[in-house]
């Protein structure tokens, strides 16, 4: 049992202890809990950050190149998968975006030109203020839970919690890579990214990460906006 928790669940049964006071207060132990598993998160964050040495394992993201979109015609298609290196296997009203899917494949090594990639379009006018996908601050990849209901357990614990990035993209060598999810916007200045790779043990459900906001903003330059 981690030492903390050990010690306040302790703590508040033990008449001795000042802590003693917390005995029935479920609650506020629950909240006491959570700002220490809070305090927890940002350490490991700050030393994963602090050892970061800048090389091809540390990289979270490169910029590939500037590019231009074709025209909208309110295209929206999610997670099509095609041939990456064969524009044939993508339907005609999406070879317009062939030129720039061209251009990150030619970052990636040969053999990745005959594996199924998914490509996603989403083309709509955005209020201004709003996020046109997915807010907030986020990882793309997702938690599977130890006791989630969903996959049937009933909230029994099925199996260790783990992570799955999508992409299962990494860096090789300066401007080349193998896998990852390639991104791109219209607009400037309208999405923002952290160059840390942020461990697998601190990122929330669904690939949440706002939780970890204070320590990126503070330990962490934001690398760049897209």
């Amino acid at each position: 049992m981690h030492l903390v928790a050990r010690t306040l669940l302790a703590g508040s049964c033990d008449a001795e202890s000042p802590l003693f006071k917390l005995d029935g207060q479920a609650d506020l132990l629950g909240r006491i809990w959570r700002y220490v598993i809070l305090a927890w998160a940002h350490e490991l964050l700050e030393e994963r950050i602090s050892t970061q040495s800048g090389g091809a394992d540390d990289i979270a993201f490169a910029h590939v190149d500037n590019v231009s979109f074709p025209q909208p015609k309110g295209r929206n298609v999610n997670m099509m998968p095609f041939v990456l290196g064969d524009r044939t296997t993508l339907p005609e009203e999406l070879h317009d975006y062939w030129p720039m899917i061209a251009t990150c494949l030619e970052t990636l090594p040969d053999e990745e030109l005959l594996r199924v990639g998914y490509l996603t379009v989403h083309e709509s006018e955005v209020r201004a203020g709003a996020s046109q996908r997915r807010g907030g601050l986020h990882t793309e990849g997702f938690v599977r839970e130890a006791c989630d209901a969903s996959g049937g357990g009933g909230g029994r614990c099925l199996h260790a919690p783990h992570w799955h990035r999508w992409g299962l993209g990494r860096a090789m060598d300066h401007g080349r890579f193998e896998g990852g999810i390639f991104l791109a916007s219209t607009l400037s200045d309208t999405t923002q990214l952290y160059n840390v790779r942020v461990p697998p043990t601190l990122v929330g459900r669904g690939g949440d990460l706002d939780h970890l906001r204070p320590t990126l903003d503070v330990q962490s330059e934001p690398g760049c906006s897209s």
